[in-house]
């Protein structure tokens, strides 16, 4: 079986670490607005929870925001 391979460069890096998702704009954590109507509450323990699995891990879902409001469309618990 004959191998390939395919190198792709990074579109940005964050905090070092080669960025290779689509995206428009890499922003900061802390300069995101969540959506007051978001629906979806996560409990607390969730969230931590979920914070240990990402420092952990790490992650490579991005966040979804909206280019209208500007708000936090999906996320909302990574964040």
């Amino acid at each position: 079986m004959k191998k390939t391979t395919t190198e792709t460069k990074p579109k940005a890096t964050a905090a070092g670490v080669p960025v290779y998702c689509a995206h428009d704009a890499i922003i900061r954590a802390a300069d995101l607005k969540p959506n007051p109507k978001n629906p979806n509450k996560h409990p607390d323990e969730q969230i931590e929870r979920l914070g240990a699995v990402i420092r952990g891990n790490g992650w490579r879902n991005p966040i979804t925001v909206s280019t209208r409001s500007g708000l936090v469309v999906k996320g909302h618990g990574r964040l």
